[in-house]
Formats: C-alpha cells, structure tokens, sequence
C-alpha cells in the first residue's frame, strides 16, 4: 500500500471510529478541510470544504 492510500485508509479509520464514540450520545460534527492536498494514484487533488454529520442515537423498543 502506499503512503498515501495508507493515508486516507488512516483518516476514514479515524473519522468511522469518532462516529462509533459519538453516535450513543448525538452529536453534530462538523470538518472543515482547508487545502488538503492529496496524491492518489498520480493524480494530485487538493481539498477545500466542510463535511456535516448529525448523528442521532434511535433506541428501538
């Protein structure tokens, strides 16, 4: 794998393993990404906006 799939494989680990530790107590979460550059397979991408989560805990009874 290289570094940087290793990278984004890093970054979705750790927004999914945010989202575990939060969804049993709703929460809105909001990611700002600022010129995030990225090479992936050769072609260079840079990344500007906001990702919006509002998780919400439904208990079924």
């Amino acid at each position: 794998m290289e570094e940087s799939e290793r990278v984004i494989s890093d970054l979705g680990d750790a927004i999914v393993t945010l989202i575990n530790q939060l969804i049993s107590k709703g929460s809105h979460v909001k990611l700002n990404i600022e010129n995030l550059s990225l090479d992936f397979r050769g072609v260079k991408v840079v990344l500007n906006g906001t990702v919006s989560l509002d998780i919400s805990y439904i208990s079924k009874t």
